[in-house]
């Protein structure tokens, strides 16, 4: 092997890893930009989350608040039929 070869071998080493580190950087940069997605969309679900058990007490408290009506009326209905 003379040093023209080695020269050689070495100018393809050297561009291979050029493009290795260049790949590396890429998807180190996907990477965060996914992470950062992942935690937006989990800090999403948790707000969601939150905001459904609000809307199901609220159900809840409306449905109460109903059955306490319609007990009223079917008492006053009771009260007007004696």
């Amino acid at each position: 092997m003379n040093a023209e070869n080695l020269m050689e071998i070495l100018g393809a080493l050297d561009k291979r890893v050029d493009e290795l580190v260049g790949r590396l950087r890429q998807t180190t940069a996907e990477r965060d930009q996914l992470k950062k997605q992942l935690e937006e969309t989990t800090q999403r679900n948790e707000e969601l989350e939150l905001e459904l058990m609000a809307s199901s007490d609220d159900k809840s408290e409306i449905r109460q608040r109903i059955q306490t009506i319609i007990q009223k009326i079917e008492s006053m209905e009771t009260a007007q039929a004696q």
